[in-house]
């Protein structure tokens, strides 16, 4: 289950500016629980399964080719494991991505249950030796939010 204390440590470990939504102030910004990865661990996946995977969609051949492959890698994972997994960009020094099972706005509405959580978590290790070293999911925050410019940046 998830670890609802890590949530909270986790955003008091921000200041206030960074952890609540400019437009919403009295609600948070998401986080992501999931297990940490970078891009080169997803290009390595994609080359290892290529076969099995759906080809890259003909209105995203063209576009960004890491974009591509996310999205074609996203879509395995979440046949594989009958659930939706995501890959988001994350605020991390360790990793670039997070392979999301869950948000912290709406993982109450589809959280799994005890069992079905672990069956996906050992199916995403098994995807990925990497995430068994990390022995359990836990939340990161999200890298792909806009922050407020600070002094030093204005001039840029």
């Amino acid at each position: 289950m998830v670890p609802a204390d890590s949530i909270k440590d986790l955003y008091q470990s921000f200041p206030p500016y960074l952890t609540s939504a400019a437009n919403y102030p009295d609600r948070l910004k998401e986080l992501y629980y999931g297990f940490g990865l970078n891009l080169a661990d997803c290009f390595a996946y994609f080359e290892d399964h290529q076969a099995k995977m759906r080809p890259v969609p003909p209105d995203l051949v063209g576009s960004s080719l890491v974009i591509s492959i996310k999205m074609v890698v996203e879509d395995y994972l979440t046949e594989i494991c009958e659930f939706g997994i995501r890959m988001e960009a994350v605020f991390n020094m360790e990793h670039d991505f997070v392979m999301r099972i869950y948000d912290s706005h709406r993982f109450q509405d589809y959280q799994l249950e005890g069992k079905d959580e672990e069956e996906v978590i050992e199916l995403l290790k098994q995807a990925f030796p990497k995430f068994r070293e990390q022995k359990s999911p836990r939340w990161f925050y999200p890298g792909n939010h806009v922050y407020p410019k600070s002094p030093r940046t204005q001039y840029f």
